[in-house]
């Protein structure tokens, strides 16, 4: 089974998302990185859209089945994928969603609720800056689980998620 892992947008993503696979890799060889083409150019922001094509391109050249890991607009794509995926995931697994920034963008998260027909798992901080768990626990239900990351040696009030023994025993839950 392949994991396809969706970073978050800042270029600090990249080395995390790489510890992320390292530490995937201890226990699932066939992992997969999307390397975000705006971190090759030096641009800020993330060209969804593009993504978007680039991940469904890859799902689309898949034999097997696969899980998705994404962090912050890594979700964004994996939610903007949704209408255009025809091969759907074995499961989904976020950390970080970013709740506030897909509001932004217009995304109305509970009509995705629709076209999920299988299990998503999104583990947020309490006080995550781009979107506090009580927030986002309205779309809880119907293929989405809402549930508290538990920050064991890591502050509960930022974006990052860095404890990878814990991310790692997450997705051997989704596996």
């Amino acid at each position: 089974m392949k994991i396809i892992l969706l970073a978050g947008q800042n270029i600090s993503n990249k080395e995390w998302i790489e510890n992320v696979g390292r530490k995937f890799n201890e226990k699932y060889l066939d992992t997969e990185i999307q390397y975000y083409i705006h971190w090759q150019n030096g641009i800020q922001n993330t060209n969804v859209e593009l993504e978007t094509k680039r991940f469904i391109k890859t799902v689309g050249e898949l034999d097997d089945e696969y899980i998705i890991f994404a962090k912050s607009i890594g979700s964004i794509i994996f939610l903007n994928s949704l209408i255009n995926l025809k091969k759907k995931p074995k499961g989904v697994l976020i950390v970080g969603m970013a709740y506030k920034l897909a509001k932004d963008m217009g995304y109305d998260l509970k009509k995705f609720k629709n076209l999920i027909t299988f299990p998503v798992k999104i583990y947020q901080k309490e006080f995550d800056p781009a979107g506090v768990y009580k927030d986002i626990m309205h779309i809880d239900g119907e293929g989405f689980t809402i549930q508290k990351y538990e920050c064991v040696g890591e502050r509960n009030s930022n974006h990052r998620y860095e404890n990878y023994d814990y991310i790692l025993s997450l997705l051997d839950e989704l596996v």
